[in-house]
């Protein structure tokens, strides 16, 4: 799935009810981000409201890394290579294919694509990115995502195709990562009022990669204040 500025990507034992909370919850915690700080522009004080967020509709943070400079080995790198390194340090063999796939997917989809549409709108702007990548699954019967963050700022105005960019000198591109568990107990009895809250912008954004099932419920009327 395409979530916003993030690309959710899940293992095939998620139930069809937790897809739909982290769709939903990280669709939230970026809608809340947006409210209060520019997504591309204040990155750090963009995360640290989509963090808090997350966490008040119950997300636990179980492991965290702080943004730290990304440091290529060549004197090029596309975002892919970060990316799948950071998701390597915290995903398993399964949940890094099934991301590898899903870039690979939205790496060449075509700019008419919604998906595509939807994750260039929402992750990069001029010179600046601020983007995320999630492997979502199940432990024990909670929903755990395990998350990638990632902001850069370059030299070269990002027009399209984010993950085929090649970035070089001159180029700032920083990550950081985090294993979350939902608490149901929390979550639950919020779920019909986060859903209500999204509201119609469910259907514009939150949109499947092709071939992917549709794990969102149908687009609700917009809650209280749109």
């Amino acid at each position: 799935m395409v979530d916003g500025g993030s690309v959710i990507s899940f293992t095939p034992a998620i139930s069809a009810q937790h897809r739909v909370d982290v769709v939903h919850s990280f669709l939230l915690a970026q809608l809340a981000a947006d409210r209060k700080f520019g997504r591309h522009t204040q990155p750090l004080d963009w995360y640290a409201v989509h963090a808090h967020t997350l966490e008040i509709v119950g997300w636990v943070v179980e492991a965290h890394q702080g943004f730290t400079p990304y440091r290529p080995n060549a004197a090029s790198f596309t975002a892919v290579r970060p990316v799948l390194e950071t998701l390597g340090a915290i995903c398993d063999a399964r949940e890094q294919e099934s991301v590898a796939a899903a870039l690979d997917i939205l790496s060449r989809l075509g700019e008419r694509d919604r998906s595509a549409a939807l994750f260039e709108k929402e992750s990069h702007l001029g010179t600046a990115g601020n983007f995320q990548i999630v492997a979502a699954g199940e432990a024990e019967g909670d929903a755990v995502a395990k998350l990638g963050r990632f902001h850069f700022t370059t030299g070269v105005e990002v027009h399209r195709l984010l993950l085929l960019t090649e970035f070089s000198g001159g180029t700032e591109f920083l990550r950081g990562s985090g294993i979350l568990r939902l608490d149901n107990d929390v979550y639950g009895p919020l779920r019909d009022s986060v859903a209500a809250k999204l509201g119609r912008r469910v259907g514009d954004g939150i949109v499947p990669l092709p071939g992917a099932p549709l794990p969102v419920t149908p687009p609700l009327p917009p809650g209280p204040g749109g």
